[in-house]
């Protein structure tokens, strides 16, 4: 399993929370859906599994996880950063063990930077959008302002830590 991976189960109790606090329809409504967790224990962003991410949705939106199999379900299976949750809680998510296939896990593992970094990406983009296109976007991301905040926080802190250590190895 990656370092900052987990595969886990977002309490129904949680989503129910969201749901009343915003009025959003936007969440999955599958309570027995697989995440992917993201990040660390300060951006704790979870991402949906989905059997068929279709190609209709902006390509900035999804990422593939193709494997092989005989179930006619999974045509287009991947990560759907579109329905992407934030769980700031540990008692809001049940981690589960991994049963994905082992092609998938290995797919999403030896990706795991290039996802971050496309799941990054993604918040970023929907986050800079005028407020009239991003009902547009069916995006889950806008009713999460403090997990766009933490990728904001962590990118800064990843900058700070590569100029200094840019400055360490030039002798500033």
């Amino acid at each position: 399993m990656g370092e900052n991976l987990e595969l886990a189960f977002i309490k129904t109790s949680y989503m129910a929370e969201i749901i009343a606090a915003t009025g959003t329809e936007e969440l999955m409504d599958k309570g027995n859906r697989p995440y992917i967790g993201m990040y660390d224990k300060s951006t704790r962003w979870f991402v949906p599994l989905r059997a068929n991410v279709t190609k209709t949705r902006k390509e900035n939106a999804v990422w593939l996880t193709p494997f092989e199999t005989s179930n006619p379900h999974y045509r287009n299976p991947g990560l759907d950063f579109m329905k992407a949750v934030y769980v700031p809680e540990e008692e809001d998510i049940h981690k589960i063990k991994n049963t994905l296939p082992e092609k998938q896990w290995d797919y999403i593992n030896k990706n795991q930077q290039n996802i971050n970094n496309a799941f990054t990406n993604y918040v970023l983009w929907v986050d800079e959008l005028p407020d009239s296109e991003r009902d547009k976007k069916w995006s889950t991301v806008p009713l999460f302002p403090k997990g766009i905040q933490s990728i904001r926080e962590r990118l800064i802190a990843e900058e700070i830590e590569l100029n200094q250590s840019l400055y360490n190895d030039i002798g500033i």
